[in-house]
Parts: structure tokens; sequence; C-alpha cells
């Protein structure tokens, strides 16, 4: 995928779901990602009839490259493994009877608590084991409970980073299963920083997703899906204004410094004049920085947390939030050649695949692939991802740099391939796609030489 006029890339990882029938096209709804997403690995120690078991799944964090459901991928388990994972033992049947809710996770939280640091050790241990290095892990402890005589969960949460620290989340009792909010808030006022070309996807929007954790109270195995909101799984809200010092800007953006008509000032803050500290977050407003006054830069995911995932996860009865919030975008040059002059890259952005297969494909034979998705500039962005929890508490769980595209043409191209006898078209399409510049040839993104 080369053109003598510029230097195009087609980022790994970009791959999306697919789906393959005979004699009629079908593709999933899945949005891109561009560049390798980050994972985190997801421990279940169920409790149930006095005795333990435990799943480990890795999942993919939600970045604001791109949204991806974070579908769970299963980890087999050697025996030893469960063993050491299991660190909590069931709670006696006795000791898991209650007058109320808050009675319930006052003792198990307590009760977990005093593992917290062997649960850290031995979950440290489990990433380390693992090729994908995982930015953290989410462990919970689900206990049986009797609330006034009615069956529950107790559900006890700790995030592990791969350096041992950890976070105790508390205890969330239900009689449903527990659910995750994921989110991305993209800046709307950095998108001022991009040539006058160049558009930002999404600025100023919030993208959200509710995911259940379902557990089978009687093998504690443990399964992740997003679930259907109002008919949709992903959801856009444009927080999206106009009228600021730079133009455009989200209502939950960072206060942070810029030149406007020649003078430094501060955007989205109002100025305490006594103590020189930005006191109160005024969004789309600015003030003159004539003391290099301090500002907290979680101003605007704080007003974020607020204003619209707390309600979130409040309706959605949510245990807990992995919001990612976008801080810088910039475009991405070649170094300069001889003559000084700066190449953007270009990107390609795969959005569908989809496949016809021969309608006796048992035998084999040549399906018709067609791709759809855009061209356009490249952005490097940088986003911070934060763990929530219900009472609006957050936690910063690390720093992820992403690709986005800058999109200027839409592409659809049509290929063929053929597909031996006795052999997954699944496996055979899973890396290849239809070069987007119209030649019909199909190859792997990882052998890219057209």
């Amino acid at each position: 995928m080369r053109k003598t006029a510029g230097y195009i890339a087609l980022l790994a990882g970009l791959m999306l779901g697919m789906a393959l029938t005979e004699g009629a096209f079908a593709s999933t709804a899945t949005s891109p990602i561009l560049g390798h997403a980050p994972t985190m690995l997801v421990v279940t120690e169920n409790a149930a009839a006095g005795k333990t078991s435990v799943t480990a799944s890795q999942s993919l964090v939600v970045s604001g490259a791109g949204v991806q459901s974070p579908g769970l991928s299963r980890i087999a388990l050697l025996t030893q493994q469960s063993a050491t994972l299991a660190v909590v033992p069931s709670m006696s049947a006795s000791a898991s009877r209650y007058a109320s809710n808050q009675d319930a996770a006052n003792a198990v939280g307590f009760y977990v608590q005093s593992f917290a640091g062997q649960i850290s050790r031995a979950v440290v241990g489990a990433m380390r084991s693992l090729n994908s290095q995982p930015i953290g892990a989410m462990f919970s402890f689900i206990q049986n409970v009797k609330i006034a005589g009615k069956q529950a969960q107790a559900i006890a949460s700790e995030w592990v980073r791969p350096d041992g620290s950890y976070d105790y989340l508390g205890v969330k009792v239900s009689n449903t299963n527990s659910s995750i909010l994921f989110a991305v808030y993209t800046e709307g006022e950095i998108a001022g920083g991009l040539p006058s070309n160049w558009s930002l996807p999404n600025p100023g929007a919030l993208i959200w997703g509710v995911a259940s954790i379902h557990v089978d109270p009687a093998t504690g195995q443990s399964a992740m899906t997003m679930e259907a909101v109002s008919g949709s799984v992903w959801h856009t809200q444009s927080f999206l204004k106009n009228g600021g010092p730079l133009g455009q800007y989200g209502l939950y953006d960072a206060p942070q410094v810029a030149t406007v008509s020649k003078q430094q000032v501060i955007l989205n803050c109002q100025i305490d004049p006594a103590t020189h500290v930005c006191s109160r977050y005024a969004p789309g407003q600015s003030t003159p920085n004539r003391n290099n006054a301090k500002f907290d830069p979680d101003t605007g995911l704080r007003a974020l947390i607020s204003a619209q995932i707390r309600p979130l996860m409040n309706r959605y009865n949510v245990n807990s939030a992995f919001v990612t919030y976008g801080r810088t975008v910039k475009p991405v040059y070649l170094p300069p050649d001889a003559s000084g002059v700066r190449k953007a890259v270009l990107a390609v952005d795969v959005t569908s695949r989809k496949a016809q297969l021969p309608s006796c494909f048992i035998n084999g034979g040549t399906a018709i692939f067609t791709n759809s998705g855009s061209i356009g500039w490249m952005l490097d962005y940088s986003f911070d991802e934060y763990l929530v929890q219900p009472n609006g508490s957050f936690t910063k769980i690390g720093n992820v740099d992403k690709h986005k595209i800058s999109p200027t043409k839409i592409y659809h191209v049509q290929g063929t391939t053929t597909i031996p006898a006795g052999v997954s078209a699944t496996s055979v399409l899973a890396n290849d796609v239809v070069d987007p510049w119209g030649s019909g040839a199909v190859y792997s993104i990882y052998r890219d030489t057209v």
C-alpha cells in the first residue's frame, strides 16, 4: 500500500470483527481500533456453597483511539494458578446472613480487606505470566449472602497495578449481575492546534456503553457482554460549544494555558485574584495569566464525572466506570527530507469488512471480499485512563498514546480471494484487507507490499 506521492501507514491492530455467511453479505457493527489497545486482567473469585472457583480473562481497555466492545478473552488457568488466585476463603453460611445491604457490605468488605496484600501479590504474579503486559487487574470476590432471608451477592473489588500497589474499591451488594460503564471523552478545544484543513473526530463528545458481567453461581464462570441500552450499545453525546477564545470547546475540557491575541491566558477557569489559583471551573471562558496562576488539570474531568458519569452509573446500577479522557493531539510527520520539507503521514482506517462466500462453501471456492473505511492524516492522541467509583472518586490507572485518523476521503473497495476446502474463511481472512486504492488486491496488513 505505497503511493509515490506520499507515505501511507495502515495501522496494525485495526482489524475488526467479521461475519461470514453463505450466499449473503453480513458484517459486524464494530467501531475501529487504530493501534493496539492496552489490556487489563479480570480475575473473579466466586464463593458458592462453601467452595470457591476462579476465572481469569483479558479484556481490552476502551481507549479514545476508537471504541471496541470490551469482550473478554478467557485465560486457561492451570490448576496451580487457580489455587494461587483463590486467595479469599468462602465465608461460612452463618457468617453470611445479614439484616441489611449495608451490614453485608460492611462485613464482607472488612473480611476481604484483610486479604488485600495477598490478593495483590497473587494477581501481580498472574500479570507477569502474560505476554500482553496488562496495565492493571480488577480482582472481584463474589460472596453469596442472605439479606433478611433473601438471596443476594456481595461483590468486593480491588484494582491492582503491575508494581503491586493497589486500591480497594469497596463492596456492592445486589441480587443482579454486576455492570461496568465504559466512557471516552474527547476534548473540543485541543482540535484548535491542528492544521486548518485537518479535523478531529468527535471533538467535545462523550461516548459510553454499559457491560454486564454475568456469573454462573453454580460454576463461577463469568462472561462480559455489552448491553443494548435504548436499542444501541454505544451512545454518543456531543458537548461541543462555539464562542470560546479558540472558537470551539467542549463543555468538560480541562483548563489549559494558551495564547490568544498575543496574550497568555488560562482557558476554562476563573482566577481568584488573591490566591492566583483557578478557583472556579468556567468552560469557554479565559482569563489573563499574568502571574503564572495555578490550576488543577483534572477540573474538567471532575465536572464530567459529576454531571455525566455518576448519573449514568446510578441509572444503570454499575459497580465502577472506566473513563478515558483525551488530553493532547498533534499531527504525525516524517522527519524532514533533504530539502527540509516534512511530509505528513497518511493513515487508512478500515471500518467494515464483508465477505460473500460460495453457496456450496464446504468444497471451498472464491469469496467476494468488500472493505469500507476512510483515508486521512494520522493523529497522535494522548489519553489518561481513570477508574471511577459510584461515589465519584477516581484513580488514574494509566496513560495511553494512540493513533486516530483525520479523515479526508471515504473508500469502498472489492476484491476476491480463494478459500481452500476444509479451511475456515474466518481464519483465512482474519488479517486481510482489500487494497484501499482500488487495485482489487487482497493481502495481510502484516505483508503490506501493494
